[in-house]
């Protein structure tokens, strides 16, 4: 039967009727065969030739056969064959619709903008279909009132109207049909003009966006999920293959034009945000669900299969070269398939009047599934990749082209060895010559089957995504995210999300890579750290805390005011909907976050360390959030170490105390010039040295440390500060505290104010309100022998001393309830300490405590509203 079936489709494919019919009554007479048999094999025959568009053959066989059939063969004939017949015809008389809604569409728009030749072309179109006068007249009054509608053009509508008299002879019009033309068009143009219709009211994609939505009506259900069934798969079928035969049903001039319309509807396009945004490049297929999506493929990619067809898609794009008809055209052999159309894209890849084409071409040649394909694609990209340098430009049609071979990377046919392979060949081909396109590369040929990738080709794609952290930002669009919203804390990462997303999905086997590649950009301080923060904490491993807490480091010694205007960053803040400045304490709290989740002994440790730090000035606390954090996990490892019965993070003296030939290195790389060196490698040198001075605490350095507190670059400003006040860690002696201050004050005498502020702050963190400072400063200022600077000194420090002469004999309290250490005179007096904080005021009583509990828990404990600051009166 099956071989039955397959010769009767022969014989209509090739329009041999009488055969076929022959062929029919042939089958029914069979004794061995029940006629509902033999009219199910002749309805399947029927259709597998109309599913290949013999339209003319099968419906002159359908009508034939019927003549002569017995009725329990038509019950089983009819119903295979006769719906999608009907279904072609309805089309056809929807098609027709649609036709004129475009001929008016462009008939309009050529009168608007002056195309005044395209505009008589189309006009002579429509009246050619018309023999009969009345014809003529209903075309007279679609014309009218497309003239009508123009308002603002009604110069050029006159130029037409003139025209078209001209050639009224030749076109077989009457006077009447003249006179009818003119009256519908001032009648149009009276109604606009009298009920101030605005042009665009005339809806000229009306019919379109209806037909548009009956093909939605034939998708899988939005709700529905999975992988298409045999009846989805009929469904679309069925309504697709009946739009395409509608051109073999006379009269086929034109026809194509809509088709295409329709066709490219249900074709994959990566359109841009902006313009899907303005609905400039809207398409059904970008609002479908994913089985809808992978349903419209399937049937696209059947029809692929058929040569006719795919020879007459490219036979109309050659029709039209250069107009949008050609791209559709272009757009759906991308959407079959079509290996048999790729000498087709590639003769238009070469036409230079096809440059702005080349996108479409691009990425219809990636939809391919052949070698060829994706020979072509390489060699197009090492001919674009021999520039010296990447233009914007080139950068966009590059990307096209990476974007079209990872299409085909992707491809379920390719082996895992011919995967690897294309994607070794784009790695030599795109070397290092542009960090964006590498991004292009590593985000889009990782998709699918990533554990089929070597190993070498994955930590290349994350090294460079994790350098894209760090590249600033060229979009026009600025980035919201997915997950916009004012509990959204991801939003902040902007445009860094896709890139945080692709990194994660390598996984915790590449932290190694990661953590290389973040060490050696980190130097730049942005909101990359925040990116970090979050990829660290969803991976969750130790091996990240070190890079983790130099970070940190940076990122509080960074202040927020010191960074030049391009160098500050912006992200989108859903709930008030506003760009804000992304300052230094959400990326710190996202780095505290990440840390206190990785969670074990050493993370732990870290953040009692930066706790320890801020409270003793080391660090500024940068605000709410990050204060809010520290604290918590100071409480929890607090709480932790008395459950255990032991400080968990027992303080540790350093042992690596630098000797004097690194100090000496130290304070050359401080004072040497940089003149043939970068800014990276600059900033590098100078803040590892200023660590290191820090550490030594020799009195040489202080004055080359005060002199990079004016450097330009923040974090090298930031550093200095940092050393300085890590030189009173613990408390100077007498002879180096004399060398700070006197440099310090001299420095002072002559800074500018934001200078002075930085130093009046490192003397503040001296804290000079401690018994054991307050000897210290004394001896430091009889040691001063230069009267301006010694006068400054006792000015500074006079509310100190005043107060140490005030107070009473040790262990009782002081003035006004204040406690031990801290005099009522320095409270209200002192410049410097007026104003405690109240995290000022819990440090006191935190350190109080760890007295209270070396000393054995004598005497009673100290208590917080002890140490609260009365205003000075």
């Amino acid at each position: 039967m099956d071989e039955f079936i397959q010769q009767l489709a022969n014989c209509l494919l090739t329009g041999r009727i009488e055969p076929a019919l022959a062929s029919a009554q042939k089958s029914l007479s069979i004794e061995t065969i029940s006629q509902a048999e033999a009219g199910d094999a002749l309805g399947k025959a029927a259709l597998v030739a109309y599913n290949r568009f013999a339209v003319k053959s099968v419906e002159l066989f359908f009508d034939s056969v019927l003549t002569f059939m017995p009725e329990a063969a038509i019950l089983t004939f009819k119903p295979l064959i006769e719906p999608h017949i009907l279904l072609t015809h309805e089309w056809k008389k929807k098609l027709a619709d649609l036709y004129m809604e475009r001929i008016g569409r462009e008939i309009y728009e050529a009168v608007r903008t002056g195309l005044l030749d395209k505009a008589l072309f189309l006009c002579a179109e429509l009246f050619s279909q018309e023999n009969l006068p009345e014809g003529k007249m209903r075309v007279a009054s679609i014309l009218g009132n497309i003239f009508g509608a123009i308002e603002n053009r009604q110069d050029e509508v006159a130029k037409t109207i003139r025209k078209i008299r001209e050639l009224a002879t030749k076109w077989d019009l009457s006077e009447d049909v003249l006179a009818h033309i003119d009256k519908t068009t001032k009648d149009r143009f009276a109604m606009m003009y009298k009920t101030q219709l605005d042009r665009r009211s005339i809806q000229w994609n009306r019919v379109l966006s209806t037909t548009i939505a009956e093909i939605k009506k034939h998708l899988p259900l939005t709700t529905s999920i999975g992988e298409p069934t045999e009846e989805d798969l009929a469904n679309l079928r069925s309504l697709i293959y009946s739009i395409i035969r509608c051109y073999y049903i006379p009269p086929h001039e034109h026809i194509w034009e809509d088709i295409v319309c329709l066709l490219v509807e249900l074709c994959p396009r990566e359109v841009s945000t902006t313009g899907a945004a303005a609905g400039v490049e809207s398409r059904l297929f970008n609002s479908m669900t994913p089985l809808q999506k992978r349903t419209s493929i399937a049937i696209l990619t059947e029809l692929g299969e058929n040569e006719n067809l795919v020879n007459e898609i490219i036979g109309f794009a050659k029709a039209h070269k250069g107009d949008r008809y050609e791209q559709y055209a272009i757009e759906i052999l991308g959407g079959f398939k079509a290996d048999s159309s790729i000498e087709f894209l590639i003769e238009s890849m070469k036409d230079k009047n096809l440059i702005p084409m080349r996108p479409v071409i691009i990425s219809a040649l990636g939809a391919m599934s052949g070698s060829k394909a994706k020979e072509v694609l390489l060699a197009i990209l090492k001919a674009a990749m021999r520039v010296s340098s990447i233009e914007p430009r080139h950068r966009a049609e590059i990307a096209q082209i990476l974007m079209a071979l990872a299409r085909i990377s992707r491809n379920k046919i390719l082996s895992p060895e011919q995967r690897n392979g294309l994607i070794r060949e784009v790695i030599e081909i795109l070397g290092n010559k542009d960090a964006r396109l590498n991004i292009i590369c590593a985000e889009n040929f990782y998709l699918t089957q990533l554990n089929d990738i070597n190993r070498a080709f994955r930590a290349w794609a994350v090294q460079r995504l994790v350098e894209g952290l760090w590249l600033k930002e060229t979009d026009a669009e600025f980035a919201k995210g997915p997950q916009a919203g004012g509990e959204s804390a991801r939003t902040f990462l902007g445009r860094r999300e896709k890139l945080v997303e692709h990194i994660c999905r390598f996984g915790s086997d590449f932290l190694p890579e990661i953590i290389e590649v973040a060490g050696r950009y980190m130097i730049h301080y942005s909101g990359a750290y925040l990116a970090i923060g979050e990829i660290m904490s969803r991976i969750g491993d130790e091996r990240a805390l070190p890079l983790m807490e130099k970070m940190l480091s940076a990122a509080l010694l960074t202040e927020d005011a010191n960074l030049q205007k391009y160098e500050q960053e912006h992200y989108w803040d859903a709930s008030t909907e506003t760009r804000q400045v992304l300052g230094k304490d959400k990326i710190a709290a996202t780095l505290v976050y990440a840390m206190n989740k990785i969670g074990g002994e050493r993370a732990d440790c870290i953040l009692w360390d930066i706790y320890e730090k801020i409270q003793t000035g080391h660090y500024n606390m940068p605000g709410k959030e990050t204060a809010e954090m520290i604290f918590k996990a100071h409480s929890r490892i607090e709480k932790e170490s008395k459950e255990k019965g032991e400080n968990i993070c027992a303080p540790v003296v350093p042992s690596d105390v630098p000797a004097a030939y690194d100090v000496d290195d130290a304070i050359r790389a401080l004072t040497k010039y940089y003149f043939f060196t970068g800014a990276d490698k600059k900033r590098l040198k100078k803040i590892a040295a200023l660590q290191l001075l820090g550490r030594a605490k020799s009195p040489e350095a202080i004055k080359p440390v005060i002199t990079q507190m004016k450097d330009s670059d923040p974090l090298i400003a930031s550093a200095a500060v940092s050393a300085l006040v890590e030189y009173n860690t613990p408390p100077m002696p007498p002879f180096l505290l004399h060398e700070f201050l006197h440099n310090l004050i001299l420095e002072w005498n002559s800074a500018p104010p934001q200078l002075k502020r930085k130093i009046e702050d490192i003397i503040n963190k001296l804290r000079a309100d401690r018994d054991v400072m307050k000897s210290r400063i004394r001896q430091a200022i009889e040691m001063e022998r230069e009267p301006k600077v010694r006068f400054a000194m006792e000015k500074i420090f006079a509310p100190y001393m005043a107060a140490q002469a005030m107070e009473k004999e040790p262990g009782t309290d002081a003035p006004n309830g204040a406690p031990n250490g801290i005099s009522s005179a320095s409270k209200s007096t002192n410049p410097l300490t007026a104003r405690l904080s109240e995290l000022e005021q819990k440090r006191l009583y935190l350190e109080a405590r760890k007295k209270w509990i070396a000393g054995g828990k004598k005497g009673d404990p100290p208590k917080l509203e002890d140490f609260s600051i009365a205003k000075p009166q």
